[in-house]
């Protein structure tokens, strides 16, 4: 009875670990957004709130960015990182004179 009861534990624990996070989606005015939930916090990332500033909109004011639906907003990882080159940046604790 006592090691079943300690499987059933170690299965339970298992499953919940690999289970991971759980998705969440959230209805806005501009469309569905999927997130997921951690035991502490709903997360997601990148959602735009802007149009991006490319073109004529470069050194402009933000506009608004426009409706996504019917398609749902994957904010579940992080968008890429703006490129940038390491020969060009120059380092405080070492700069290039």
């Amino acid at each position: 009875m006592m090691i079943s009861a300690f499987y059933w534990i170690a299965l339970t624990c298992c499953c919940q670990i690999i289970s991971g996070n759980e998705p969440v989606i959230v209805h806005t005015n501009l469309g569905d957004i999927q997130g997921y939930q951690t035991d502490m916090s709903r997360v997601f990332y990148g959602i735009p709130f802007a149009q991006p500033p490319v073109d004529t909109l470069r050194w402009q004011p933000p506009v608004p960015i426009g409706e996504w639906a019917p398609q749902v907003l994957n904010a579940t990882t992080p968008a890429p990182a703006c490129p940038q080159s390491p020969s060009c940046t120059p380092s405080i604790i070492c700069p290039t004179v």
